[in-house]
C-alpha cells in the first residue's frame, strides 16, 4: 500500500520524436527524515543525470522500435520492456570461458544449417541433424528424430534470428550459464579478473549451438582473442553474462 507520508515520487516523461507516444519512468524514494539542503542539492543533481541518461536510452530504443515495425498501439509497451531489458544487471564473474581449436563460427553455421536464412527441415531430404561441419552443433541437432525433439526447435529459432546478414557480429558455441538452451542468445563480456586483464570489455552477443554450460564454455575464437589475454587458459579466463530474450545485438550495448 502506498504511504504518502513516507514516499516521494519523482516522475519524468520522454516523448518519442517520431510520434506522440510518451514513456514514463517512475522512480520511488523513501525518506523518513527531511533531507538537508546540501543532500537535497546533491539528490537533485543525481536525479537530473539519471533523467538525461534514461531519456537518451529511451530515444535509442524508440528508433529501434520504428525500425522493427512495432505498431503504434504496442510501441509504449515495447519501449518500456526493451528499456528494462537493456538496463538489466550483469552476472557475477564466472571463469572457464575458452574457444575450440576448430573454431565455432556463426557464418559457417548459417551457411550449412540455414542457407539463405532458411533453416533446414528437421526431417527433410537434407535434415538439420549434424548440419555443422566437424559436429560443431551436434548436441543441438542430434535429437531431430526424437519424439518430441528437445534441442532442435530452439536451435532452429536461433538460426532464424541470427542468419540474416549479421552472422559475423555474433559468437556461437557452448552454453554460458546453467540452463542456457540451444538457440538462446546471451550477452558476454570479459571480466578484469582474467589473467593479463582484458584487452577489451566490449560485450558481444553469443548463441548456444553445442554443449551445455559446464567446465569449458567455448565461444567463437576471434571474439575470445579480441577480449581476453589468457591465451585460452579457461581457469583464469573470467567473464560476465547478461540474459536477453532475443538474439538482438543492440541488447548488449
Amino acid at each position: 500500500m502506498w504511504n504518502s507520508s513516507k514516499s516521494r515520487i519523482a516522475r519524468f516523461s520522454f516523448t518519442c520524436a517520431f510520434d506522440c507516444t510518451t514513456v514514463s519512468l517512475i522512480k520511488i524514494k523513501t525518506n523518513k527524515t527531511k533531507p538537508s539542503k546540501q543532500n537535497k542539492t546533491k539528490q537533485n543533481k543525481t536525479t537530473m543525470v539519471f533523467q538525461i541518461k534514461s531519456a537518451f536510452t529511451f530515444f535509442l530504443i524508440a528508433v529501434s522500435a520504428k525500425q522493427s515495425g512495432v505498431s503504434a498501439t504496442n510501441e509504449s509497451k515495447y519501449l518500456r520492456s526493451r528499456y528494462l531489458e537493456s538496463s538489466e544487471g550483469w552476472s557475477d564473474p564466472v571463469n572457464n570461458i575458452s574457444f575450440n581449436s576448430d573454431t565455432y563460427s556463426a557464418v559457417a553455421t548459417c551457411t550449412t544449417c540455414a542457407p539463405n536464412g532458411i533453416p533446414l527441415d528437421p526431417k527433410g531430404s537434407t535434415p538439420i541433424d549434424g548440419c555443422c561441419k566437424g559436429a560443431l552443433c551436434g548436441v543441438c541437432t542430434n535429437d531431430a528424430w526424437a519424439s518430441p525433439p528437445v534441442n532442435v526447435p530452439g536451435f532452429i529459432n536461433g538460426l532464424k534470428q541470427i542468419c540474416h546478414g549479421l552472422q559475423d557480429e555474433i559468437s556461437v558455441g557452448h552454453g554460458m550459464y546453467d540452463g542456457h538452451k540451444c538457440g538462446e542468445c546471451v550477452c558476454v563480456k570479459c571480466n578484469s579478473q582474467s589473467k593479463g586483464g582484458c584487452k577489451s570489455e566490449t560485450p558481444f552477443l553469443h548463441m548456444r549451438q553445442d554443449d551445455a554450460y559446464g567446465s569449458s564454455n567455448e565461444v567463437t575464437t576471434s571474439f575470445y582473442n579480441a577480449r581476453w589475454s589468457a591465451g585460452g587458459e579457461q581457469a583464469v579466463s573470467f567473464y560476465e553474462y547478461k540474459k536477453v530474450s532475443s538474439c538482438d545485438i543492440t541488447l548488449c550495448d
